[in-house]
């Protein structure tokens, strides 16, 4: 599975922490914590990539509207004619923006960070549960995180 969409990493992350709770476990999850926690901070490395790489789009788009709007062409008729964007003109057919998402579905998913509530769901377990967080920490070895 390729793991390049945003909201696919939300909802892993978001699946994966609810399991760190201070409640008897399933022997199956139980077993596999070793594996939950390398997952997540798998998860959390590829969303802070995909965020920073969406943030470079949007800065590369912003320089080339500056760069668009400054641009002149030269006519017959004129001297200089700036350019305009035909952007709003344009109709819109529904379709998927440039970053892949449809603008028309919102999800309360959206409003959270998923790294921030991994952060906090540990933080909780530190100060609530040391136990519990000291054995899902002894999971992941000094190369995962």
């Amino acid at each position: 599975m390729d793991l390049s969409e945003d909201f696919e990493v939300k909802r892993f992350m978001l699946g994966l922490s609810s399991l760190l709770a201070p409640i008897e476990m399933p022997a199956a999850i139980a077993n596999n914590y070793a594996n939950v926690m390398k997952a997540l901070v798998y998860l959390s490395q590829k969303s802070c990539e995909i965020f920073e790489k969406s943030q470079q789009i949007k800065e590369k788009e912003a320089m080339a509207e500056v760069e668009e709007e400054g641009a002149i062409i030269e006519d017959e008729d004129y001297d200089e004619i700036d350019i305009e964007s035909d952007e709003d003109d344009e109709e819109w057919d529904g379709s998927e923006d440039e970053f892949g998402q449809n603008d028309l579905y919102n999800s309360p998913l959206d409003d959270i960070n998923e790294v921030v509530f991994f952060h906090e769901k540990m933080a909780n377990l530190q100060s609530s549960h040391k136990e519990l967080y000291d054995y899902l920490c002894a999971q992941l070895s000094s190369e995962d995180g």
